[in-house]
């Protein structure tokens, strides 16, 4: 197929791809940047077949990363107890809907504005039947001190930085 119709394939599927993961800032954000045409036509077929190999790479690591953090989620919540979950990340959700196939929980949320983090949640873990406690901004030390253990998730996490749901200083 011509470069065209590569360029047209890959935003449909950017599209597709930013439209399922609405929820994870991070991965939409990037997947804009990377297909906003920031490419020439020359560059584009030399950047495409260098990306197609880093993602492949970095598909492969981020498999490893979800593993590693749904047992380690997994090895934190006890049997029967409640888990504060902050967040949406695809990795937090990820990581509980995981450990709800081994274990019963349930999980309480509260609001993080403005990307209404604690609505996703709660809609993602209810679509799975996992019981959730929807607590207002206001009513945040109310969900902790229920909880058994607290999870937050994270936008980004960098070797000098991590950028969390706003909020989450609350939490400390």
């Amino acid at each position: 197929s011509s470069l065209a119709e590569f360029y047209h394939s890959f935003s449909d599927a950017r599209h597709h791809l930013v439209e399922s993961r609405s929820f994870d800032p991070f991965v939409r954000n990037v997947f804009l940047f990377v297909s906003r045409g920031v490419f020439s036509e020359g560059t584009f077929v030399r950047a495409r077949s260098r990306a197609v190999a880093q993602c492949d790479d970095a598909e492969r690591l981020l498999g490893v990363v979800r593993d590693r953090v749904g047992r380690s989620v997994l090895g934190k919540i006890p049997r029967g107890g409640i888990v504060f979950g902050f967040g949406a990340e695809s990795l937090l959700v990820e990581s509980l809907l995981f450990s709800s196939k081994k274990k019963h929980f349930e999980v309480v949320t509260c609001e993080s504005r403005p990307l209404l983090l604690g609505r996703a949640l709660s809609s993602h873990l209810v679509g799975a039947s996992i019981p959730v406690h929807f607590f207002v901004d206001g009513a945040l030390l109310d969900g902790l001190v229920r909880s058994d253990v607290v999870i937050v998730g994270a936008h980004s996490v960098g070797a000098r930085h991590i950028l969390v749901p706003s909020g989450a200083l609350l939490l400390a």
